[in-house]
């Protein structure tokens, strides 16, 4: 347990849903993210008990993110009220998630339940919205007939406006004057290029009914295609408001933050040293490609080196998220104070209908003189300094002639010592007989098998030309193969083989005849 809460310590525990507002019925999926692989221990769910029904639960301890592995916890919730609820912040161990706010709309009455089996329902966010702002188109299917899971969408494509897809349709469950209906949910984020009205065209959804009892009744037989149809939605689209400044970029956004940093951060630097600067500008509700470049492309008193722009775009249920980086390296061209120049950035929210300005303040670099040389320092470092390090000097030294002396003599030996068929043999029966004198019958099979083929001898031809070692192969092979467990005893083997060899080794070296026979 305490190693479990070290670890917490350094972790990160995050909360987000597929959406902030939804209607009367509807259910929404809460991901609890723990940048922890391998986490059994579930957070504390309670709080959401008060406004919430738990519908469904899953728990995945590792799932591969974006390169890094984490632990997953999906929760299916059904909220219990209408209204702007609040799912509270959840924790786990040390750490706490963040509070999240959804809005509950109320349902239109009885419209949903007199469309049919399978029927589509299109919604916008907002009814007006500024030029190139952001607008959340939601595609609605509710079926309370089964579907099989080929449905599919037509594309969404509006002349004079930007669409991203935000995400893979997702589906849930929802209940209608008493009566389940499956939802297949998506949605789209819209950016309007002119002003005026813009008309989202009509979707199709095309889909195979699934087999049930009931599906002939209600709409037709399994296996036939159903298709629905939504209705056009006109959007109002405002031009930039009078109180946006007319020569700055228009940014139409819901958030949008500046930042800026430098390496190394510190006041004072020398001109040989290169400062790194970077500005980060992140947007939500605004495509990327309209975030304008903000550093210089020259600047007094130093070089500038630039670096390619980086932009990335990220899509949640809630719309678009945008990221732009920008970096300089600086070298400084003369000693002195170097101004770093402030940014202001005007931009729109959205939100609020109102103007904002983004900042980063001036920053003030200190640069100094080009460093002296260490010569004359190093001439007058103490005598025994200077001694410490002529002695280590000779000592590599030495190493390096002795490390040469052996290397030289290493080449002139053999990189591989043959090994004589003889030595092998000996070898061989040297573990026959360790095996036979400890009573080893596994083993002592082994090294026999292992000196029969090295000799390319053979068992039936050593059993021929020795009794004894015939009978001692009988007696291992009845102690490894009967079930009884029969004590065995190796000497009969090992004596057998023994006495086999020197008989070789006698017909292969014939004693001569006396030279004087009697």
């Amino acid at each position: 347990m305490l190693l479990t809460a070290g670890s917490l310590q350094a972790a990160s525990f995050s909360a987000r849903v597929d959406r902030h507002s939804l209607q009367a019925g509807d259910s929404l999926l809460l991901t609890l993210e723990l940048d922890q692989p391998d986490y059994f221990v579930d957070p504390d769910i309670s709080p959401l008990h008060q406004d919430f029904t738990l519908l469904s639960s899953s728990h995945q301890p590792l799932v591969e993110q974006n390169g890094q592995a984490v632990s997953l916890w999906q929760l299916r919730l059904q909220p219990k009220r209408e209204g702007r609820l609040t799912l509270p912040a959840l924790q786990l161990g040390n750490l706490s998630s963040t509070p999240l706010d959804i809005d509950v709309l109320p349902r239109s009455p009885g419209q949903p339940g007199q469309l049919g089996p399978v029927h589509i329902d299109a919604s916008l966010d907002t009814e007006q919205l500024y030029v190139q702002a952001q607008a959340i188109l939601t595609l609605r299917v509710f079926h309370s007939v089964p579907l099989y899971s080929d449905g599919q969408f037509s594309p969404l494509t509006i002349a004079g406006a930007r669409v991203h897809s935000l995400g893979e349709p997702v589906s849930y469950q929802h209940y209608i004057q008493g009566v389940r209906h499956g939802v297949i949910e998506t949605r789209f984020a819209i950016f309007p290029q002119a002003s005026g009205t813009l008309t989202i065209p009509a979707l199709t959804f095309t889909a195979t009914l699934a087999a049930n009892e009931d599906t002939g009744a209600q709409s037709g037989a399994p296996g036939r295609t159903v298709q629905v149809k939504s209705a056009h939605i006109p959007l109002k689209v405002l031009p930039p408001p009078d109180a946006f400044p007319p020569n700055a970029t228009w940014l139409p956004a819901q958030n949008l933050q500046l930042s800026h940093s430098i390496s190394p951060d510190q006041p004072d630097t020398t001109m040989e040293q290169a400062i790194r600067y970077s500005l980060t500008l992140q947007a939500e509700g605004l495509p990327a490609t309209l975030l304008p470049h903000l550093l210089p492309d020259q600047l007094a008193g130093a070089r500038l080196y630039a670096n390619p722009v980086s932009q990335s775009e990220r899509m949640d249920a809630q719309g678009l998220h945008s990221e732009q980086y920008e970096e300089r390296l600086l070298v400084p061209t003369r000693a002195g104070t170097l101004e770093l120049p402030a940014h202001e950035l005007p931009w729109w929210n959205t939100r609020t209908n109102q103007l904002e300005w983004a900042r980063v303040d001036a920053r003030s670099l200190h640069i100094l003189e080009p460093q002296q040389s260490t010569a004359p320092a190093l001439a007058q470092r103490p005598a025994t300094e200077l001694l410490l390090w002529q002695l280590a000097c000779l000592l590599l030294t030495l190493l390096s002639l002795g490390l040469v002396f052996l290397w030289r003599r290493a080449r002139k030996l053999p990189a591989i010592v043959p090994v004589t068929p003889a030595r092998t043999s000996a070898r061989l029966l040297e573990n026959l007989k360790k095996a036979c004198l400890g009573n080893q019958p596994q083993q002592a099979r082994t090294a026999l098998d292992q000196w029969i083929r090295h000799n390319q001898y053979s068992l039936a031809s050593l059993a021929r030309s020795s009794p004894e070692l015939q009978d001692a192969q009988r007696a291992l092979n009845q102690a490894l193969y009967t079930p009884d467990d029969h004590p065995w005893d190796g000497k009969p083997l090992w004596n057998a083989v023994s006495a086999w060899v020197q008989q070789q080794q006698q017909d292969a070296n014939p004693q001569l005849p006396p030279l004087y026979p009697p």
